[in-house]
Parts: C-alpha cells; sequence; structure tokens
C-alpha cells in the first residue's frame, strides 16, 4: 500500500442557508473595507440582485463593473481590475454565475500585483449558480488564445469568503440552474474517476451525488423549494473536493474546448459529455464509475450511462451535440485541443486524442 497524502485547503469560509447573504456584509465591516468593488453581468443587474449587494454594502460601496460576459473574456477580466484600481478598491464583492467569479479570482490578481498576501484584497463570492467554481484558487478565461478557454491556478485567488444563499438563486433561469447543476454532478464524478482517488474526496464526491441525483429534480418541479435549493448548493460545494488535487478528467477537457470555441453552455457542456465518458470510464473497470453506477442504481456501465442521460433528460436538458448546435467539422481540433489541455494540467487521458474524438463522435 503506498503512502498517500492530502492538503487541506485553509481558503477562507463558507456561509450557508437563507439570509446568509448577509455575510458579505460582516465581512466588509470586519476587514475595515472603505472602497469595495462590487463585480456582476448583466442578467444579475436585471433582476435587482447587483443593487441588493450594493444595498448591503452601502456608503462602503466604491465602484461596480457589472458587464462580465461568458466565459469571463480577458478583456473583461482587465475591465474589472481597472474598475477597481480606478476606485482604489480595497475589498472585491462578485455575484453571477462562475463567469463572473472566476473573472473576480483573476481581476483580483491583477490588482494584487506582486502582493503575495491574498488578504490584502478579501474577496467574498456569492454564487448564483451550481457550477461551483467559486470554491477552487483557478479560474478560466477566454481570449488569450483565440477560441481556445485557458486556464489560471494560483492561491491567492482562492476566496475570503463564499455565501451559498438559496434565496439569492431564486431569479436564475431554470436551464441555467438545473444544467450548471449536473456540471456539479460532473465535478463528482470526474473525482471518483480520477487516477489519484483519496477517500477524503470519494467520500464527499459520493455524498454530493446523493444530494444533486435527489435535489436537482425537486428543484426543477418546484423552483421555489428553498431547501431543495440549499441541498443542491451543497452538493455543489462538496463535489468540489477533489477538483484541484485531480484536476480535469475527459468530461471537462471536452466541455472546456466545447463552451469555448461553439459557445455551448458551461453547464450543458456536461449533461453532452458526461454520460459518454461514465460508459468510458466503466468501459475501463474503474471502480469509481461503479461507484457512481450504483448511485444511479445501475449494475454496469452501459445501463448507468443511460441512466445518467435518462435523469438529464428529465430534467428537460439536451444530451447530444446535435442539439447544441456543434459543427461536426470542429470535432477534431476539440479532441486535440482537449488533449492539449489535459496535458498542460499533468492528466493523461487513455488513449489520448483518438479516444476523445471517439467519445465526441457518439456525443454527436
Amino acid at each position: 500500500m503506498s503512502v498517500r497524502r492530502w492538503t487541506f485547503d485553509t481558503r477562507g469560509s463558507v456561509a450557508d442557508g437563507v439570509g446568509a447573504v448577509a455575510a458579505v456584509e460582516s465581512l466588509v465591516a470586519r476587514r475595515g473595507a472603505e472602497r469595495v468593488l462590487v463585480l456582476a453581468n448583466r442578467s444579475v443587474t436585471a433582476v435587482g440582485l447587483t443593487a441588493m449587494i450594493e444595498g448591503r454594502i452601502g456608503d462602503r460601496h466604491a465602484a461596480t463593473y457589472g458587464a462580465i460576459r461568458v466565459n469571463a473574456p480577458h478583456d473583461d477580466v482587465d475591465a474589472a481590475a481597472a474598475a477597481g484600481r480606478a476606485a482604489g478598491c480595497d475589498a472585491i464583492v462578485a455575484i453571477g454565475g462562475s463567469s463572473v467569479t472566476d473573472a473576480a479570482k483573476m481581476a483580483r490578481l491583477e490588482l494584487l500585483g506582486d502582493e503575495p498576501d491574498r488578504e490584502t484584497i478579501p474577496l467574498a463570492l456569492v454564487p448564483t449558480t451550481l457550477s461551483s467554481g467559486e470554491l477552487t484558487a483557478a479560474a478560466g478565461t477566454t481570449g488569450v488564445v483565440a477560441g481556445e478557454k485557458s486556464y489560471v491556478v494560483d492561491a491567492r485567488m482562492a476566496p475570503t469568503l463564499v455565501v451559498l444563499d438559496p434565496e439569492v438563486t431564486l431569479a436564475t433561469p431554470r436551464t441555467l440552474w438545473l444544467s450548471s447543476g449536473v456540471k456539479a454532478i460532473d465535478h463528482a464524478c470526474e473525482a471518483l474517476w480520477a487516477t489519484r482517488p483519496h477517500p477524503y474526496s470519494d467520500a464527499l464526491a459520493a455524498d454530493a451525488l446523493r444530494r444533486l441525483l435527489r435535489s436537482l429534480p425537486r428543484s426543477a418541479s418546484d423552483p421555489t423549494d428553498l431547501d431543495a435549493r440549499l441541498d443542491a448548493q451543497l452538493g455543489g460545494w462538496f463535489s468540489m473536493a477533489g477538483m484541484t488535487r485531480h484536476g480535469p478528467g475527459p468530461s471537462h477537457l471536452l466541455g472546456h474546448q466545447l463552451a469555448a470555441r461553439c459557445g455551448v453552455g458551461h453547464g450543458i457542456t456536461s449533461c453532452v459529455t458526461l454520460p459518454h465518458v461514465l460508459r468510458f470510464a466503466g468501459s475501463a473497470g474503474h471502480p469509481g464509475a461503479a461507484a457512481v453506477g450504483a448511485a444511479l442504481g445501475a449494475t454496469d456501465c452501459e445501463a448507468a450511462a443511460e441512466a445518467l442521460a435518462g435523469f438529464v433528460q428529465r430534467l428537460g436538458l439536451p444530451t447530444r451535440l446535435s442539439e447544441v448546435g456543434v459543427d461536426p467539422g470542429a470535432l477534431d481540433e476539440i479532441a486535440a485541443a482537449a488533449h492539449h489541455h489535459g496535458a498542460l494540467a499533468g492528466v493523461a487521458v487513455p488513449g489520448g486524442v483518438a479516444a476523445l474524438r471517439g467519445l465526441l463522435a457518439a456525443m454527436w
């Protein structure tokens, strides 16, 4: 038996529950921040959430940049940092989905410059979806390399505070909420069949699966069910336990490039890729795939993949590339880019580019 090591994250705190958003004003007051930058996108601004955050901060609010676009384009990150620099910001609060929270982490990094202490600029993230990327010290952006999504990992991007408040998510569009929940299922699955599994992340990933598989249908049936929404948020949180240790698996590697190159929604990519990658992992005999199958009530990898695809379809979400407008002529480039980014992350996909291309063909 080999010796394993788990490094615990010491990345601030998580406040969860109805009314947890009040932790934002507590953080700002406790840190003595006087020039707070608020980051958001147009959709959360349109439903009043940006104004809600500004109101909670009160006189400490210095500036807002509310135009962050999907996939956190690098130009938007630069613009957000410029807004913070012009305002002399000493704290950042971001509200929105993963594009907003990723942009906030990278804008903080720009503002810190050579400063090694991330808490020089406290960062509070208030997610409105279930993608759960706010819980890592990593972020993705587009525009650095045309047509590709690039990733930055830096301990200084880890948030000071993450707020999981189900009331804040009530205005999130149904498809976005549910598809980002499937993305969280993707996190949990790829932790379970990672090349370096660990009992700690396995336990949290398994619990995340249970929570998400039970809460997403409830949330779909009754979008006002706050207990179901919080259960899903907790599932999203727990699904991330292994991501920084394990790195992206085939589903994430393909999904990242489908989003960047073809404009497929971040969560929708998982709806399409995950059932096929589950079949791929199961056919290789990975015990993690069997654990996912058990959670789905399936006894073999084929039944598990079909069960997961059926789960996604019952949520009213697509499961084929042909349903989301992907050009079949782009599949070779997507496979090659996914393999390249996997290699950069130290992730080797069995079968390489050919296996990834085969998966894409099956997804069509």
